[in-house]
């Protein structure tokens, strides 16, 4: 079975489900019947995908919108000559695109779309909203199936009037085996630090990092953040302050150096189709305070693996570290670790992926 994989960005939790999920697919279909489509300037961010599946590149200069319709052609002419049996599209903007001129320009295949988290569940206008999920609700006419990434993304899409039986939940998964760890270059945390505090991700204002800043700032020097990130699609200058220190973006190995060294995982985001540093923060067997935007109570057992905040509440959250710091973070970072073993393998979504394909 021949796949094709498509996104208009990776760097992120795209680039991890790919790092994550490929191997498997190509000893389950084989090395040639593997292939992705991602932009020329992320190719890095696969990592040893690049050496076991074949990578195509496109053109992602300029804005989303021309670079999602360059991908869009790229896809449909490559499509021509390798002729997919299964299509599978990845986030939004990638969607958008490539969906209709498939349809009008490329072979026949079955797709599968994956929107990694609904445009329409950021901040935006009331028609906003609407009018995208009503662009989402017709375009998912042309897929076979649209594949939700957690319960919350499934009830949402219900909720616009998407059909049941359009609709497939395959929440994430990582597998369970850690990667070999490498130094990480950048700062890290002082020795004055009880409490090492960890933030991974974009410095977008999706992933909520100014609001960890303004609880850092009602926090004491005993407590420390590292933020491993750096701005993708939106966002600021992380600000300043003493009990602060940022790396820059980090690649695998080296995040593993850093989840192996920290106390507590924050994962602050405003809107969240799933959250896959969550999970990776349960493999390292790290408690884990979240928001409690979209998916991400699914994934954190509130009190038990972590603690849950009200999403955009810098008080609240400066409280829940001070509550989780004065647990048995051992005892809360290994009960993660089995919900994670439980709920969140790769393997699992491996078999769940591979079973809608052949159907």
């Amino acid at each position: 079975m021949r796949i094709l994989h498509v996104a208009e960005t990776i760097k992120g939790g795209i680039a991890t489900y790919f790092r994550e999920l490929v191997p498997l697919q190509v000893n389950e279909f084989g090395a040639e019947n593997v292939v992705l489509m991602v932009p020329i300037s992320q190719i890095g961010e696969l990592g040893c995908v690049n050496e076991i599946a074949k990578v195509i590149s496109y053109d992602d200069s300029g804005p989303r919108w021309r670079r999602a319709i360059r991908l869009a052609f790229a896809c449909a002419e490559f499509s021509r000559t390798y002729l997919p049996e299964v299509l599978h599209i990845h986030s939004t903007f990638a969607g958008f695109s490539v969906r209709p001129i498939m349809r009008v320009l490329g072979p026949n295949c079955r797709v599968v779309y994956c929107p990694h988290g609904w445009a329409w569940d950021r901040p935006l206008s009331g028609g906003a909203k609407k009018a995208l999920g009503l662009v989402e609700l017709v375009l998912s006419r042309l897929c076979y199936k649209v594949i939700c990434i957690s319960d919350y993304e499934h009830q949402a899409a219900l909720k616009v009037g998407f059909p049941r039986d359009r609709l497939m939940v395959i929440r994430n998964g990582i597998s369970i085996e850690r990667q070999k760890a490498m130094p990480v270059s950048g700062p890290v945390w002082p020795e004055r630090a009880k409490v090492r505090l960890l933030f991974v991700g974009r410095l977008d204002k999706q992933k909520g990092v100014d609001v960890l800043i303004e609880a850092m700032e009602s926090l004491s020097d005993e407590f420390h953040l590292v933020i491993a990130g750096d701005v993708v699609v939106g966002g600021g200058a992380v600000k300043s302050i003493s009990n602060c220190s940022l790396t820059g973006w980090v690649n695998a190995a080296q995040l593993e150096t850093l989840y192996s060294a920290a106390d507590i995982l924050i994962v602050p985001s405003r809107w969240e189709g799933f959250g896959l540093v969550a999970i990776e923060g349960m493999r390292a067997k790290l408690p884990v305070v979240v928001s409690n935007a979209g998916a991400l109570p699914e994934i954190v057992d509130d009190g038990v693996t972590g603690v849950v905040f009200p999403s955009e509440s810098s008080m609240d959250l400066a409280s829940s570290i001070k509550m989780l710091s004065r647990m048995d973070l051992t005892a809360v970072g290994v009960a993660g670790y089995e919900r994670f073993k439980k709920e969140f393998s790769v393997n699992r979504l491996h078999r769940q992926l591979v079973q809608l394909y052949c159907e």
